[in-house]
């Protein structure tokens, strides 16, 4: 287990200390470390994100001149030996001390003692430490939520679905692969692989038990995707059809464009536009990966209008850059790296992005508004304030799925029509 402790330790180095993101140090980690369980990795890792304000409050009680005294290798040895002692039932309180310990004889020389010293009371007193008695503070510490987040959630949803949201996004969502309708069908799938059953959310879906499905021949081969059901959702109710036009904004990495191909079965047209060159070339990875065709790349910004695209498409997806909330259970470093005052900015760049998917619609075609967060200043108002200046357009439906029903993202998606 000393590999695993190892790569968990330089995950966290990588996400906290350098600003890494999370999928990317774990996936490096896994590679330089032969770990025992890759699994094991990931939850821990994922886990102490996850619960690092509870993780830093419990340290900040015990250590005599608090946790900005800590030195950082200390500080990420604590905390990846105070998660397991709370949430890893596997393994023996006294087992995590130990081997934490044998770790700090070489990452924190001459201060082994001191991480021993608190681990060692933490077992003991865990019980007893005393959190605030403010209401929102509570839940922040016991929740793991910078402040902003638990009044933003308070607010636009209330106590009972602001706690259940905030739960939610504290676990695990659920890993789901897409079928490529091109090669394979759902059934065929689930009996070649282990660990796979459908899912019940979509059609398109499966719910995959093995994180490491990633790594099989099926997946080089072209025969699924990773993407999450909520987003798989969406594209099922824009529903592009064979042989259609279609634009896609803001496209990178891929996941609906090539979703979208996939349902028109590989018929038509779609353009796939992002403002970063290196990430077109990940859309155009996937397409070969998926042998998909009909897609060609174009580096252009959404939010400033091109006037060759004016009412050419019979479907515009606008899946615009957002706060990303939505996603905190497969990402929880958004927790601490999003700022309150730069998500009020966001709604003024959706909305730009939103009015030029409006111009370039066909008439009669329809648009699709999606994000990844839960804040309804980007969601509901930015559809409310579109719908209001532009009469030509009607809305068809508009859905938010909760990441406690049914271990989905938290995600936003609206269809609107563009009419004579």
């Amino acid at each position: 287990m000393y590999k695993d402790r190892e790569a968990i330790f330089d995950a966290l180095y990588s996400i906290l200390i350098e600003g890494a993101y999370s999928n990317i140090a774990v996936n490096n980690a896994l590679k330089k470390h032969n770990v025992y369980s890759k699994k094991y990795v990931r939850n821990v890792v994922k886990g102490v994100l996850r619960y690092l304000l509870l993780l830093d409050y419990y340290i900040d009680s015990l250590s005599k001149r608090g946790i900005k005294s800590i030195k950082k290798n200390d500080l990420l040895l604590l905390r990846i030996g105070m998660y397991e002692i709370l949430y890893v039932n596997s393994v023996p309180d006294y087992a995590t001390v130990n081997q934490i310990v044998v770790m700090a004889k070489k990452k924190c020389k001459g201060r082994e003692k001191f991480i021993n010293g608190i681990l060692r009371t933490f077992i003991r007193t865990k019980d007893e430490i005393k959190f605030p008695k403010d209401e929102n503070k509570n839940i922040s510490i016991r929740e793991s939520y910078p402040i902003g987040l638990i009044e933003l959630f308070l607010k636009q949803y209330g106590k009972d679905d602001a706690l259940k949201i905030i739960k939610g996004l504290n676990e695990n969502p659920n890993l789901t692969l897409r079928f490529n309708n091109l090669k394979t069908n759902r059934e065929k799938l689930i009996n070649e692989m282990e660990g796979l059953e459908p899912s019940e959310m979509t059609d398109l879906t499966i719910i995959a038990k093995n994180s490491e499905t990633i790594s099989s021949e099926q997946y080089i081969e072209g025969m699924f995707s990773i993407q999450g059901e909520a987003s798989v959702m969406a594209m099922k109710l824009l529903d592009p059809k064979p042989n259609s036009k279609v634009l896609d904004m803001c496209a990178a990495p891929g996941g609906k464009t090539t979703c979208m191909a996939e349902m028109m079965n590989n018929k038509g047209s779609i353009i796939a536009c992002d403002i970063y060159e290196h990430r077109l070339k990940l859309i155009e990875k996937e397409c070969d990966r998926l042998s998909i065709d009909i897609v060609t790349t174009e580096n252009m910004n959404g939010a400033v209008h091109n006037i060759e695209y004016d009412e050419s498409f019979d479907y515009v997806l606008a899946d615009v850059p957002c706060s990303g909330l939505g996603v905190i259970g497969k990402k929880p470093e958004i927790k601490y790296n999003c700022s309150i005052e730069e998500m009020k900015e966001l709604p003024e760049l959706q909305y730009k992005i939103l009015e030029n998917a409006g111009k370039y619609v066909k008439k009669n075609g329809y648009v699709m508004y999606s994000t990844c967060t839960l804040n309804k200043e980007e969601n509901e108002k930015v559809i409310e304030k579109f719908l209001n200046n532009n009469s030509e357009f009607k809305l068809v439906e508009k859905n938010t799925t909760l990441p406690y029903n049914g271990k989905v993202d938290g995600f936003f998606y609206c269809k609107i029509i563009k009419f004579e």
